[in-house]
């Protein structure tokens, strides 16, 4: 054999475990960003049901600190942190919003009816609130 091939056959076997660290330090890189682009996005969910929750309160507590004929159309987002979520209220005091993974609620004034992800109209007759 000559010395050439010799050094060829050296070089490829030292190059062997240098390409294996580099592909195993890639893999572990790429793993964490994975995890943190997966925790951003729950991040995300769960502020865009609180978001929802809270800007439903508000305009309910509105509704409830005016007076007899007020009307108002408001949006709620349309999505939670880019999924799709519902909103809905319990018992006529109670908000709840949630997503397949996530929820968030709130406790507020009497109100009949059920808001949406989207436009809605809330009213105040008769001291009573009413949603769309």
């Amino acid at each position: 054999m000559s010395s050439s091939t010799a050094r060829e056959g050296q070089l490829s076997i030292e190059l062997v475990p240098l390409v294996a660290i580099a592909a195993s330090v890639l893999i572990v890189f790429i793993t964490i960003l994975a995890g943190r682009f997966s925790s951003v996005n729950q991040e995300q969910e769960q502020q865009g049901l609180h978001v929802a929750v809270d800007r439903l309160h508000d305009e309910i507590r509105i509704a409830a600190t005016v007076h007899d004929g007020y009307v108002r159309e408001f949006t709620l987002p349309a999505t939670a942190g880019g999924r799709p979520y519902s909103i809905t209220i319990i018992n006529e005091h109670v908000i709840r919003a949630n997503t397949s993974t996530y929820e968030a609620s709130t406790t507020t004034f009497n109100v009949t009816g059920q808001p949406a992800a989207g436009e809605n109209i809330i009213r105040k007759d008769n001291g009573a609130i009413d949603l769309n």
